[in-house]
């Protein structure tokens, strides 16, 4: 896409504003609200050391757990250059005699509860969908390692959808589990939406960044393509646009000019990442960018939280202009490379699961990542779930994930269904 000159002049300010590296979080909106626990104020040691740690409320605990701790530990970032951070998170251990070797680890990477302190699974809890999930891998002998992300508990902004930042406290938190409680080396990755961003790339980060981890597998719901992946080579390029479910004339590219006459569902999606906006770009100003209703929309996300604030934005389905006082592309643009997931190339099995039901996260645009990850010679396994929405993908999922984790953890073959991946109906 050629780009304006005033998108040029955007991306470059961004992209100097990112070098620089504070040196204590800023203050942001949605900050505080919680204990002093999750304030951290001397330096930041070596990613994966416990900073803090304290006992889980019995409230706040699954049922299947026989005891849990709220953490915080550090971790790195490359949203505002690379550096440690501090990253809150919770540890869960499951009732009875831990194997020889230790509980095998599931990191479970959470989906969007908002961008506000307050909304930190470890602060809060979790919901009961999520419960219900995190108490069948109890059930099954897992450990559960739970970030919060960066930002969601801990000063300073949370970088929404940022992917070095999401994938790292993901392996980080198992590295701070494991010198907790002496957890095995044996981790598999599961996330959903928000999560299965963070998860997907935690997978391929995990090499390079935690090698001493052995990791089995990854399985996502709901996974978010926005961002796109890293350029491929031309010939595998087109094998994955050959392989797409939706006609050329259809598919979108993940960072475009905004058309302010129509609804788009990817402005309204736009909304959530104002508040990075606002912290990467020097003398951003809301008001120069939203309009009063959406300064109401933003002024609420800083203070609840929930994973469905834009929904009525979506049932309403306004002109981008009932919003936006200008296109975010520029912005969006350059910030995307911070969201974008590595060339898909795995080093271990990965379980996508496909809500076709799913308004969240694209099924299409999730299918061609998936498409794109069997094009690199990952081992993908892909269900669709013909009935299942965003949320309920999870459940529905939820069994087909489990078998796939225990043939994992047992070493055995799992050599997915690339071979006659198809978009249902096109065969």
């Amino acid at each position: 896409m050629r780009r304006t000159s005033e998108q040029r002049r955007i991306a470059a300010t961004i992209a100097m504003a990112l070098l620089v590296q504070p040196s204590v979080a800023q203050a942001q909106a949605g900050d505080g609200g919680v204990s002093r626990f999750y304030a951290w104020s001397r330096p930041v040691p070596a990613a994966g050391r416990v900073l803090r740690r304290e006992a889980l409320p019995d409230a706040m605990l699954p049922e299947g757990a026989a005891r849990g701790e709220r953490i915080l530990y550090a971790s790195t970032t490359d949203f505002g250059g690379e550096r440690a951070v501090a990253v809150s998170g919770i540890v869960l251990l499951p009732k009875g005699k831990a194997p020889r070797g230790g509980w095998p680890v599931v990191a479970w990477a959470h989906g969007t509860t908002g961008t506000a302190d307050v909304c930190a699974p470890s602060w809060t809890g979790y919901r009961d969908q999520d419960k219900q999930m995190l108490n069948a891998w109890l059930a099954a002998g897992f450990a559960v390692a739970a970030t919060d992300y960066e930002g969601l508990g801990t000063p300073g902004v949370h970088p929404y959808m940022m992917l070095g930042s999401a994938a790292r406290g993901v392996l980080d938190s198992v590295r701070a589990a494991r010198r907790m409680f002496g957890f095995s080396r044996r981790v598999i990755i599961v996330g959903h939406s928000q999560g299965a961003h963070a998860a997907f790339g935690a997978g391929l980060l995990q090499r390079g960044y935690a090698p001493e981890l052995d990791l089995r597998g990854v399985a996502v719901t709901g996974l978010p393509a926005e961002g796109g992946f890293a350029p491929l080579d031309t010939g595998r390029a087109s094998a994955i646009s050959r392989a797409a479910p939706i006609d050329p004339g259809t598919r979108r590219d993940p960072v475009r000019r905004l058309d302010m006459t129509r609804f788009d569902s990817w402005y309204v999606v736009t909304l959530k990442y104002f508040p990075t906006y606002a912290a990467a770009v020097p003398g951003f100003t809301l008001d120069d960018w939203v309009t009063p209703r959406t300064r109401a929309i933003l002024n609420d996300f800083d203070r609840g939280c929930s994973s469905d604030k834009v929904a009525p934005v979506f049932a309403e389905r306004p002109h981008p202009s009932a919003l936006l006082k200008q296109d975010v592309s520029a912005i969006e643009e350059t910030l995307s490379r911070w969201r974008r997931y590595p060339t898909p190339r795995f080093a271990v099995p990965v379980f996508l699961g496909i809500g076709r039901h799913d308004s969240a996260t694209a099924p299409e645009l999730s299918f061609n990542v998936a498409r794109a990850a069997c094009v690199e010679g990952s081992r993908m396994t892909v269900r669709f779930y013909d009935e299942a929405t965003h949320a309920t993908v999870v459940p529905q999922a939820q069994a087909d994930i489990l078998a796939f984790a225990a043939a994992a953890m047992a070493a055995r073959a799992l050599p997915g269904n690339c071979g006659g991946l198809a978009w249902p109906g096109r065969g």
